[in-house]
């Protein structure tokens, strides 16, 4: 059954405890977004892609700022998601002997989010070159943004992961996260760079999704 919607966005920051100190340190607990799946909040210094299998969609803030907050959505969460959300397997007709069936929502694949993706190497360092969409970045609901981060992921990790170039994912999960949020289409192709160390969200974002 699906959940019940209240089309009232601001719910996520309403319901959400979120204290911040004159230190800027952000106090938060678990909370529920509008559509009834739990999330918490973080700001970008705290996000780590590296510790936790987590997904996160900008809530309030500007990430060229360093302000940004973002809800954070587990895997399993996000599978409550997937089986809320069905999809709808249509022919070209309906009718008594031709119904439509309904399907548990699943993976965009590869060409809805991106035109291409390539490895390239450049002054020596390896490069995974991705020709994003906008669907790669444009947005839905709350936890809709958390699944599509995933899902994004997952469809270039299905792609790529056998090659031996494929290297330090959560690296690679959180330059494409960043991408997103601030390249956009003003500057493409994305270059994910596996060489890249684990960092903070916020550092990330700060350098422009290009560590040097």
């Amino acid at each position: 059954m699906f959940r019940k919607k209240t089309f009232l966005s601001f719910i996520l920051l309403v319901t959400a405890t979120l204290i911040i100190s004159s230190t800027g340190s952000l106090t938060v607990h678990a909370a529920t977004d509008s559509e009834g799946y739990e999330y918490t909040l973080s700001k970008a210094e705290d996000l780590d892609f590296s510790k936790d299998d987590i997904y996160t969609s900008l809530v309030s803030g500007n990430p060229k700022d360093g302000d940004a907050v973002y809800a954070v959505y587990t895997a399993e969460e996000l599978e409550k998601y997937e089986e809320d959300h069905p999809g709808i397997k249509q022919s070209s007709y309906e009718s008594i002997n031709n119904p439509i069936t309904l399907f548990a929502i699943s993976s965009k694949g590869f060409s809805y989010y991106y035109k291409t993706s390539k490895w390239i190497t450049r002054n020596k360092i390896v490069s995974l070159s991705v020709d994003p969409k906008a669907n790669a970045w444009t947005g839905s609901s709350i936890a809709g943004n958390a699944f599509k981060q995933k899902d994004r992921f997952d469809v270039l990790a299905k792609k790529h992961s056998s090659s031996s170039k494929w290297k330090n994912p959560s690296s690679l999960k959180a330059q494409l996260n960043c991408h997103a949020d601030l390249a956009k289409s003003i500057k493409t192709p994305w270059n994910l760079e596996p060489h890249y160390p684990n960092v903070n969200y916020a550092l990330l974002l700060k350098n422009r999704c290009n560590l040097k």
